[in-house]
């Protein structure tokens, strides 16, 4: 069945595709299924620029039944099923923004029957990459597409990568620790620490953020300046004007300069407290410990998880006292 570059994915589509006579796996009694009865709703957080919109709204056919999803947009909902059965495993709903779309929500399959997973987690993540894999296709509903299961699935067993939070972790703690060294090092003039420390680290961390540093795996088209670089100028309350069409390289040196500044800002709160006569070493290891959660949402930042895990937080919402 030839399909032209303008072609847009319907549910009539999909109808024609498993009618094809030459087509050996047709049960020429299936049709596209709608969402059974038992499903979740997770939630979502990402938008699509204009052209990516644009490529979205065409959905996409599958060519060939090695390509196993077919998807299609309708009443500002991509529906994505299983192109052998029909089944429905997700529907992410999006809302129009600016001349893009940014998707708010899904509702994902739980029918076991159907579909197995039951982890939420990888499910936005599943469903965020196939979109963003979907919106960055060439225009036409037949584009290929690798199958987002085995794309999400190849991805996360690649080494060290980022959109594991135990690796996010690895890789922002030193740099958070380097931050509190420093500090404790300008309040402690006799312990000695190396002047290049916290500059060394962030060069390590926005090379890895950026996909500079090959021994590990970015998260698809997420570290890019369109969506990394927008999530990081918005939770860390970063200047728009100062950002505004620069590189994700630069974002990225304001926002760890953004929270190397909120982390000395607290700790001089914190430091009215603090007794003449305490150790040295156990008092900088107190506050490391103390202060990881802003590790943990500057990492959930880097994953683009944050909208998930900590919604509506921004930086400036970790104030000492105030959960910490």
């Amino acid at each position: 069945m030839k399909k032209s570059e303008a072609d847009v994915a319907t549910k009539e589509s999909w109808w024609k595709f498993h009618t094809k006579p030459e087509d050996p796996s047709r049960d020429s009694g299936e049709k596209l299924q709608p969402m059974p009865e038992s499903y979740i709703a997770v939630p979502l957080d990402f938008y699509l620029d204009a052209r990516q919109a644009a490529r979205v709204r065409q959905g996409f056919i599958p060519a060939q039944m090695e390509e196993k999803w077919f998807a299609y947009f309708e009443n500002n909902t991509l529906y994505q099923h299983r192109s052998w059965t029909g089944y429905c495993i997700d529907q992410t709903h999006f809302v129009e923004e600016g001349e893009g779309l940014r998707a708010t929500h899904a509702e994902v399959n739980r029918d076991f029957g159907q579909y197995q997973n039951t982890d939420d987690a990888e499910d936005i993540e599943r469903i965020t990459n196939a979109i963003q894999c979907l919106s960055n296709l060439s225009p036409g509903a037949s584009s290929k597409m690798e199958d987002s299961f085995a794309a999400a699935m190849q991805a996360s067993i690649q080494p060290n990568y980022l959109g594991s939070p135990e690796v996010m972790k690895r890789v922002v703690t030193p740099f958070y620790e380097a931050c509190i060294l420093e500090w404790f090092s300008d309040s402690y003039p006799e312990k000695e620490l190396d002047s290049l420390l916290v500059t060394n680290e962030k060069k390590k961390l926005i090379n890895i953020l950026r996909g500079k540093d090959k021994s590990y795996t970015v998260i698809g088209t997420w570290n890019s300046t369109s969506e990394l670089g927008n999530s990081a100028r918005k939770y860390f309350c970063l200047d728009a004007d100062s950002c505004d069409g620069e590189s994700l390289g630069f974002i990225l040196v304001q926002s760890l300069d953004a929270i190397q500044e909120h982390i000395a800002a607290m700790l001089e709160v914190a430091s009215v407290n603090f007794e003449d006569d305490e150790d040295y070493e156990e008092l900088r290891e107190s506050y490391i410990e103390m202060l990881s959660p802003i590790r943990d949402f500057a990492g959930a930042v880097f994953m683009g998880t944050n909208t998930v895990l900590m919604p509506d937080k921004t930086l400036h919402n970790y104030e000492w006292g105030e959960g910490i």
